[in-house]
């Protein structure tokens, strides 16, 4: 399963988020300029809350 992401216009910002059936959840407010893909890695460790 992937993710979605929203890039906000103003700030070096990006939204990841998931849709399970009828739940947004919202992975990370991450910081677009170094390590983009650093939340990736807690994304598992967040896991348990389903």
């Amino acid at each position: 399963m992937g993710y979605r992401r929203i890039n906000l216009r103003v700030f070096p910002y990006y939204v990841p988020y998931i849709v399970r059936s009828e739940t947004l959840w919202v992975l990370a407010i991450a910081y677009a300029g170094r390590k983009p893909l650093y939340w990736i890695s807690r994304q598992s460790q967040a896991g348990g809350a389903r």
